[in-house]
C-alpha cells in the first residue's frame, strides 16, 4: 500500500444569479500538497444539471473553461497557477467552494469518490 498523500480538494459551482443562493455543482479538483506531484478535475458529464438552473447558460463557454482547467491540472507549476486565478477570480459565475483537505493512499479512488459525491445527481 502506499503512503498516504496530503491533498486539498474544492469544488466549483455555477452561481448564475448572485443575488439568489442557487448554485450547481459543475467540477470537483484535487491535488497533492507537498512533494507527490498529483492533480485531478472532474467536470460534469453533461451540462444538463446548469440548464435545469439556468437555461441561458453559455455552454460553449462552459465547455471551454472545463478544457482549460483540465488542461491546466495536469503539471503543478500550471495547476498552482490556475488553482490561484480560481481563488482570486472567479467569484461571479464559477465560484470555488472552501478547500478541504485529506489524506488519501490513493488519490485517484478519492477523486472518483468525490465525483460521484459531489457530481452525482
Amino acid at each position: 500500500m502506499s503512503s498516504p498523500v496530503e491533498l486539498e480538494y474544492f469544488v466549483l459551482d455555477y452561481a448564475p444569479h448572485p443575488l439568489r443562493d442557487q448554485t450547481v455543482n459543475i467540477a470537483i479538483a484535487a491535488f497533492a500538497v507537498g512533494e507527490e506531484d498529483f492533480g485531478e478535475v472532474r467536470f460534469l458529464g453533461n451540462w444538463l444539471p446548469v440548464l435545469k438552473l439556468d437555461p441561458q447558460a453559455d455552454v460553449e463557454a462552459l465547455d471551454s473553461f472545463a478544457k482549460e482547467v483540465t488542461l491546466h491540472f495536469q503539471t503543478r507549476q500550471n495547476r498552482d497557477r490556475i488553482v490561484q486565478l480560481m481563488k482570486d477570480s472567479f467569484s461571479n459565475v464559477i465560484q470555488i467552494s472552501t478547500i478541504r483537505h485529506c489524506t488519501s493512499s490513493d488519490p485517484l479512488a478519492l477523486v472518483e469518490d468525490l465525483t460521484k459525491e459531489y457530481l452525482s445527481a
